[in-house]
């Protein structure tokens, strides 16, 4: 039997959403931060794979490496950032749950 809302739910299921929130978030944070240079990395290895973002012929001589890392890097900030919206309003959910459930609200 599934629970109809979150009120409903069993305080199992509450903590996992937090913990899963919490799990969500972290690579967002690494993204945005470019912890130990994993941006960086993940977009070299994109580019070197051959997935080309951009159009090489619709640049100019020379600017196809600097348009395509730029193009890049927007792009994970802004996967990155729906990522960390949703971890936040896991968090935000599940963590506003539990504390109605302790102060028996």
């Amino acid at each position: 039997m599934a629970a109809n809302s979150l009120a409903d739910a069993g305080p199992g299921a509450v903590v996992f959403m937090l913990l899963f929130g919490l799990l969500l978030a972290a690579w967002p944070i690494a993204v945005i931060t470019n912890f130990r240079g994993y941006r960086d990395s993940h977009a070299r290895r994109s580019i070197t794979a051959g997935r080309r973002f951009v159009n090489a012929r619709a640049l100019p001589d020379g600017a196809d490496a600097e348009h395509e890392r730029a193009f890049s890097r927007i792009m994970q900030y802004v996967v990155a950032g729906g990522f960390l919206l949703a971890a936040a309003a896991l968090v935000g959910a599940a963590a506003a749950e539990l504390v109605r459930r302790v102060t028996g609200g």
